[in-house]
């Protein structure tokens, strides 16, 4: 491994050096944004068996697809061992032969993913879930097909086939080298050293506290470190009969970087090391963080998330319990800033949200986990649920992006999100990416961990993070959780700077709105979980030819974000698009996927900064396209423009 890359980091990286040097980890990407695709039901209820966007001119079934730069980080598919085996083909950068063929049975030889299998479960099971994690970089475009049609849910027909792709799209290709056979061994003998620290340096400083007792309603300082550096490692010891399920929450750690008089870190031992559930014994070892639970003998917890600081830090536990707490020993790694000097105001501090503590759930209303404000990027989550036997597993996880209203991070059913399926029933279950613990052949109570630091969850303005209960928010219970990020200090660094609407006439006017085309009225809601809230709006389609508008940016500005507000009634809607003129070479405008039930839609264009730095306002010229000279379905009915600063 470089040591260049692996301690003197100096800004992001991307695709695959994202995972085999999390040293860069606290650095955020301004050109990049997360995103999923899978077999969501259209109407927002449990119907998500069915995964296709279209079937293509090779008689291939369609499950991803996008234009630009990006990397695919995760592929994961759900499906009966007794129905047909599908083919799943991997294209890149429009070339008609597949950089992977795999068919599901190759899954269980992957060695960056693997499979899992769900229980019999009188008849209903066995299910199948295939997962890769290895991540596959491109520079201009990805396809992902299937040789079968996926969908269906009935085991006796051979149907099923339910799945997800997570992935990032990049403003530009810079950093985004296609995957070598080098860099998929490097992940591979990562995967095959979980446990350790993979950016561990021999000059780290390590601080050792041992048998230290946390007394009831107290507090007791671990460290305090003046001067500039990182957390490199945490690492904690706990034994005896206080190793029960209470500790998980009772016992919590603080960090507090530089002068915030707040904590940027405050959270339940059980979320800091990814395991609230404390009933049944785990060792959930996972990349960069795990914990080894053993009720009544032992705890053990691993921590390797780099955590930058310039001037002091400061970490403490304490004990919301009513019994005196020992812990056992504690174990900090310091990497000095000679060794990564990280660069504030460009690198993140770690942070987490503020804890959801095990709240009720209520009818009709997703529970909101974390919301978090500012720019950064989600690298972790812990999510867990309680008393809910009817759907406990069916919620799907909802991540929306800078107030965009459509979700652009979900899950069909909680378990999913991490990668398994059938429930949280056969506890517990790990990878190096994610793990669950919970009541065996139940799903009333379960804590999950997804590990994001591969397709980390980029947020320029905010984050929200929320999670549905039961098919549609009808199965009752309590939630609790936490997802941990890199935050920039200060004010978001993306701005909104100007907005249009189709429905304003004297906006289209003072814009410079040109189209011709057809205006309709719709009446629709998000796909996002809010059943009910329907909002009316303008939408302009059929067009003919061209639409161009102007726009106020900042000079200043390091790239523009284009957010669109349209009907995803139908599908595949491209437009090519032209700044001022100059074509964006990048990307086209493209939105694969649709909804003819919940039909509005949010999306984006990145816009990098060559075509925009320097200006006060651009001309936005679009072309709607015809996909694969198939019907035009572009439309749109109104534009949010923000500046990166």
């Amino acid at each position: 491994m470089s040591n260049s890359l692996r301690y003197a980091v100096t800004g992001p990286l991307r695709g695959m050096q994202r995972l085999l040097y999390p040293a860069a980890l606290p650095y955020m990407d301004r050109g990049a944004v997360t995103g999923y695709c899978g077999s969501i039901s259209r109407i927002g209820d449990n119907a998500d068996w069915d995964w296709c966007l279209y079937q293509d001119k090779k008689g291939e079934y369609v499950l991803f697809e996008v234009d630009g730069p990006g990397c695919v980080y995760n592929l994961t598919q759900h499906r009966y061992p007794t129905s047909e085996e599908p083919v799943f083909r991997f294209y890149v950068d429009n070339g008609d032969t597949p950089v992977w063929e795999l068919s599901q049975s190759d899954f269980w030889q992957l060695p960056v993913g693997g499979a899992y299998e769900g229980p019999e479960d009188g008849g209903r099971g066995p299910i199948w879930v295939v997962r890769q994690f290895m991540p596959l970089p491109f520079t201009t475009h990805c396809k992902i097909t299937s040789s079968l049609e996926l969908k269906g849910f009935d085991k006796a027909k051979g149907e099923g086939g339910w799945g997800h792709v997570t992935y990032t799209v990049y403003d530009t290709p810079q950093g985004l080298n296609l995957l070598e056979e080098s860099d998929a061994t490097m992940l591979t003998e990562a995967v095959a050293n979980v446990g350790q620290d993979p950016k561990y340096s021999e000059e780290n400083e390590c601080h050792t506290v041992e048998k230290l007792t946390v007394p009831a309603g107290g507090c007791r300082e671990v460290a305090y470190r003046q001067g500039s550096g990182s957390v490199a490692a945490v690492r904690l010891w706990l034994s005896g009969d206080i190793v029960a399920a209470p500790v998980l929450s009772d016992l919590r750690i603080r960090m507090f970087w530089d002068d915030h008089t707040v904590a940027d870190v405050d959270a339940p031992i059980g979320t800091f090391f990814g395991n609230e559930y404390g009933s049944t014994d785990c060792n959930h070892r996972l990349l960069l963080l795990g914990m080894k639970y053993e009720q009544g003998r032992c705890l053990e917890g691993y921590q390797y998330f780099p955590m930058p600081f310039w001037s002091h830090a400061k970490i403490e536990l304490y004990n919301k319990g009513q019994r005196d707490i020992v812990v056992d020993k504690i174990e900090l790694q310091f990497t000095p800033a000679s060794v990564t000097n990280y660069h504030w105001g460009k690198a993140g501090y770690f942070t987490s949200s503020a804890y959801y503590e095990v709240t009720d759930n209520n009818l009709e209303r997703n529970s909101v986990i974390a919301t978090v404000e500012g720019t950064g990027l989600m690298v972790y989550g812990v999510l867990s649920g309680y008393g809910i036997e009817r759907a406990g597993c069916e919620g799907d996880v909802r991540v929306f992006f800078d107030g965009r209203r459509s979700p652009e991070m979900e899950s069909d059913g909680s378990e999913s999100w991490a990668s398994y399926g059938w429930g949280f029933v056969t506890p517990p279950q790990s990878n190096p990416f994610s793990a669950y613990n919970g009541r065996p052949a139940s799903n009333a109570d379960w804590s999950e961990v997804r590990l994001t630091a591969g397709d980390a969850y980029f947020f320029h303005r905010n984050l929200r993070f929320e999670l549905e209960h039961g098919c549609i928010n009808d199965g009752g219970g309590a939630h609790s959780g936490q997802v941990f990020c890199y935050r920039l200090e200060g004010e978001p660094r993306s701005l909104l700077t100007d907005c249009l609407d189709m429905a304003q006439e004297e906006a289209l006017r003072l814009h410079g709105y040109t189209a011709d085309c057809k205006s309709v009225s719709l009446r629709a809601t998000y796909a996002n979980g809010h059943q009910y809230a329907f909002t009316e709006g303008c939408v302009h389609t059929d067009f003919s030819g061209t639409a161009s508008f102007a726009v106020d940016i900042l000079p200043e500005n390091n790239g523009v974000l284009l957010q669109r507000t349209s009907s995803q009634e139908k599908g595949r809607q491209a437009a090519a698009v032209a700044i001022d003129g100059v074509p964006v070479e990048e990307r086209i405008w493209y939105y694969a996927d649709y909804n003819p039930h919940c039909c509005w839609l949010d999306d984006y264009f990145l816009v990098p900064a060559k075509y925009t730095a320097g200006k006060r306002r651009i001309t936005v010229t679009l072309t709607p396209l015809a996909a694969d000279g198939e019907v035009v379905t572009w439309n749109h009915a109104g534009y949010a423009v923000y500046s990166f600063v």
